[in-house]
Formats: C-alpha cells, structure tokens, sequence
C-alpha cells in the first residue's frame, strides 16, 4: 500500500511543470518617455503575454525597442514591456552594466532613486534618464 501511494505521488510530480521566464535586459516606460520615444498618444505592440504571477499580471513583451547608450557604450534592441508605468525604468544585468561602463545599484525592481544615467534611442526620439 505504501508503494503504491509514492508511486502515484512520483506520477504527480514528473507531471508538475514550472514556467520560467528570464530577461536579462528590459525597460519599463511612463507615458511621457512613450510619447517622446515613439509619438503623442503611441501604443506599444503586443509581441507576447509575459506570466500572470503576482507582479506581472497584465505585463507584455512589447515589440518595440531602444538603444540604451552610456557615455562609453551603448546596447542596442533592448526590449520594452508594457504596460506603460508611472515612472521609467531601465532594469539589467551586471555583464550590461559592465559593457555601458556604468555603477548600478543592487536592489529591488520599483526603487529608482540613484540610479546611474543613460540615454535612451528610438528611430522618433530619445531621451535622457537622471535615475
């Protein structure tokens, strides 16, 4: 009996699936960047649904993208996601930082004061970040 409990308990967990999604670059838009990035009233394109956990229930890949320029470097066809927030955010990885020769803060996505400054570049538009 105690066989065939953990063998239908094994049979539960070979089936159990974790979806996993990593980005190792993205930015985060307010309405005033969109706008001065892509045009009055623009509205991102859906390229597809990120996953419906807590944080991210109506968030999307959008097709759109920028050029993430340092005074040193720049990275090129960096990923929007929408939908658009309150405030924009720039969020990479070390090696990015690394590559933009640029100090970047450790911490929780959301908390933007200090951040380091950028440039952002669309074909309509760019705009300077302070944070």
């Amino acid at each position: 009996m105690i066989f065939s409990v953990k063998q239908q308990e094994q049979k539960k967990s070979e089936n159990l699936k974790i979806l996993v999604e990593v980005s190792v670059r993205h930015i985060h838009l307010s309405k005033k960047d969109s706008e001065m990035l892509f045009g009055k009233n623009y509205k991102l394109t859906r390229l597809r649904n990120l996953s419906t956990g807590i944080t991210n229930k109506r968030q999307f890949a959008a097709c759109e993208t920028v050029t993430i320029k340092s005074i040193k470097s720049e990275i090129q066809n960096v990923r929007i996601v929408g939908p658009l927030r309150s405030a924009t955010q720039v969020e990479l990885a070390l090696t990015d930082a690394r590559k933009l020769k640029i100090k970047v803060p450790l911490r929780t996505s959301g908390n933007l004061s200090g951040s380091g400054k950028l440039t952002l570049i669309s074909p309509k538009g760019k705009i300077n970040l302070k944070e």
